[in-house]
């Protein structure tokens, strides 16, 4: 378990220097260098996930959703920042980080049921609707 925690450290310790260095490589405008900068930073976000959940021994469905949330964000950095001007990338990114987002609430739901007992919250589907109207609501 020192092992972990070891690179847990090491993981977050890299995101000092490396967050820096990607906001200057993409100022004034994006670029490969930022792109791969981008994914460094975001990478260590998933492996720090992963870690922590590695440390604590806490394997819940609310450790689960967290991490697949971190993956859906992953993705969204990725399409997000790809160079192209195709808007079939920035809708995956977008569409990513919503998913992203709905593991979130997923994750934040079902840890308040498992605190307060109240199995009468909302459900993922309900969730999911929303998010899907709210999505549609923006684009139009």
């Amino acid at each position: 378990m020192t092992l972990y925690k070891t690179f847990l450290t090491v993981a977050i310790a890299l995101e000092i220097p490396f967050i820096p260095m990607f906001l200057k490589a993409a100022w004034p405008k994006k670029c490969i260098k930022s792109l791969a900068l981008k994914m460094i930073c975001a990478s260590l976000f998933v492996i720090s996930g992963f870690l922590c959940v590695a440390i604590s021994g806490n394997y819940t469905d609310y450790a689960k959703y967290i991490i697949i949330g971190l993956i859906f964000g992953w993705f969204g950095d990725l399409f997000l920042h790809i160079l192209s001007d195709k808007i079939i990338f920035f809708l995956l990114g977008l569409f990513s980080f919503l998913i992203g987002h709905v593991f979130y609430i997923r994750a934040y739901i079902f840890q308040i049921t498992s605190i307060t007992g109240i199995t009468s919250f909302i459900n993922i589907y309900e969730a999911m609707a929303a998010a899907a109207i709210l999505g549609a609501v923006l684009i139009y």
